[in-house]
């Protein structure tokens, strides 16, 4: 099998997907695709199948409605949705033309595209995509919650063992020596049971266990500032700063007015996120704090 290059976005950064369950409410068009579940008692009425997710993932770019297509998606961290979201509100219109299944939970799609002019300036001009027809592979994954995901867009047909693959894992990259377990849990009184390394594409992250479920991570990231602005925006996000951080800062809110994550800007193009699973790793005063202590060891 030639071996597959998946598009990547460009901004990829730590944090749950949530999935949501089955309504039969139909205020909320794209639940009903998006939430699948394999209960067989909760609804007489036949699930989605696979086909029909990816033809709702398109449509739902196509009709503008970034971040419902990221809810789709297989990403569980932040900087991922952001990346998508940028990259997914690049076309300005997009239609499936042919679907054929691919075997392995993968869909070979023909899409007709047309790019936004700004597009060009992104790292593959317009995203390795032309303004005709578009051959792909477009992949599904089942999560731990029975849930199927959008593993996003391939140039060939899609090997789901690979995708699934850490790169790097169980070597310490830069970060998480830098910021060791000892030190993570002396700045936030936690007891940090392992590390996770991971590194790929100008990204380095370290993530720090508390439990199987929940954790810490740090990031640091060269990319653009401003088109992480962007992508934050994409995704409905707040965004503040705070006084007690020296540098520039961005504290990233959720509606919810819970800290999704915070940046610390090293310069327009490199910069250090702190991010957690959840509350229960640290709440909102916890993350700020431990924000200044990676600030004072950058």
């Amino acid at each position: 099998m030639k071996k597959s290059y998946l598009i990547l976005p460009v901004l990829i950064f730590s944090l749950f997907l949530s999935g949501c369950t089955t309504t039969n409410t139909q205020n909320k068009e794209a639940d009903s695709a998006i939430n699948i579940t394999t209960n067989k008692d909760s609804s007489s009425v036949p699930l989605p199948s696979q086909e029909d997710i990816v033809r709702t993932f398109i449509n739902l770019i196509s009709e503008k409605r970034i971040p419902e297509a990221v809810a789709m998606m297989d990403v569980t961290d932040e900087a991922q949705k952001q990346g998508w979201g940028v990259q997914l509100n690049s076309f300005e219109s997009i239609s499936l033309s042919k679907i054929e299944n691919n075997g392995a939970d993968a869909y070979k799609v023909t899409l007709k595209v047309k790019m936004k002019p700004e597009s060009v300036n992104a790292p593959i001009p317009y995203y390795g995509f032309d303004n005709s027809d578009n051959i792909r592979w477009i992949g599904l994954r089942k999560g731990v919650d029975n849930l199927w995901k959008i593993t996003g867009f391939a140039t060939s047909p899609i090997n789901l063992e690979e995708n699934n693959t850490d790169s790097n894992a169980g070597e310490d990259n830069e970060i998480c020596k830098k910021y060791t377990k000892e030190f993570v849990s002396s700045s936030t009184g936690k007891e940090i049971v392992r590390t996770k390394p991971f590194s790929m594409s100008g990204t380095i992250s370290c993530s720090y266990f508390l439990s199987d479920n929940s954790f810490i991570i740090v990031v640091q990231d060269e990319l653009s500032v401003e088109k992480q602005k962007q992508g934050l925006e994409y995704l409905g996000r707040i965004l503040k700063t705070t006084p007690k951080i020296k540098r520039e800062n961005i504290v990233v809110y959720q509606e919810d007015n819970n800290i999704n994550s915070i940046l610390l800007i090293i310069n327009p193009n490199k910069f250090i996120r702190v991010d957690r699973s959840s509350l229960k790793a640290l709440n909102n005063e916890e993350i700020i704090d431990f924000a200044v202590k990676v600030e004072e060891k950058m």
